[in-house]
């Protein structure tokens, strides 16, 4: 009897073993930090100056959710989310009840920082003026123009470089079990791009963008295998 006990405690261990080998690895992304020192080029810098917190943090997410063995988890947002939820489920026409561990920790948190940036290019600013003629007002015969200028910039040449760093930390010790420097590079002649960044997803079509996401595509597959040796 007591060589079938053990034995069904050695199968249901390893059972539990498996599966959490199997199951994903709750991973969290903070905010980037901006610790560029000095530019020989910060053409187009202060876009990403003012986003590159989120706007790297969000570009290590993408990367990070084209594995499924990871699970990530919100913090950027984090607080606003918990306290909607909670307002939601202790309202008077909810059934549910708010439980401690509401909210997934994560195993693993990353950290990263852009430590370099440059970006050089010989920018050509071009003025094109649109005018469009919007019909007949009423029974005056009157006709009225709309001119609707589009400020561009035509860049002959540009190159861009990111390096940035990133550790690995254990959120249960406070150990760092990795670390890993990455950088990214892109040049590209003869284009053109808005002169004023307006958003991440316009951002992200620069070759600053390009170089980030280099860079941060090298991070992850330096990463991923210190992460999953230790799911």
């Amino acid at each position: 009897m007591k060589a079938i006990i053990l034995a069904w405690v050695i199968v249901v261990g390893a059972v539990g073993v498996e599966a959490e080998a199997d199951s994903p690895i709750p991973v969290s992304v903070l905010s980037f930090k901006n610790k560029t020192g000095s530019m020989s080029c910060s053409q187009d810098w202060f876009w990403w100056q003012d986003h590159l917190g989120s706007a790297f943090q969000d570009m290590l997410l993408t990367e990070l959710g084209k594995d499924s063995r990871f699970e990530l988890l919100e913090r950027e947002n984090i607080r606003e989310l918990n306290d909607q939820e909670v307002e939601l489920i202790n309202s008077e026409s909810s059934k549910h009840k708010i439980e401690k561990g509401h909210f997934s920790k994560a195993k693993f948190s990353i950290i990263g920082a852009v430590s370099s940036y440059e970006y050089c290019a010989d920018k050509k600013k071009i003025g094109v003026g649109v005018s469009a003629l919007s019909g007949f007002l009423g029974a005056t015969g009157l006709v009225g123009a709309v001119a609707d200028t589009v400020n561009e910039v035509g860049i002959s040449n540009a190159k861009a470089k990111i390096v940035i760093d990133v550790r690995v930390v254990d959120t249960k010790t406070g150990r760092i079990i990795k670390t890993v420097r990455a950088e990214g590079t892109a040049q590209r002649s003869n284009f053109v791009v808005d002169s004023t960044l307006a958003s991440f997803e316009d951002a992200q079509k620069t070759p600053v963008g390009e170089a980030a996401r280099m860079a941060i595509e090298k991070a992850v597959v330096q990463l991923t295998p210190a992460l999953i040796s230790r799911r």
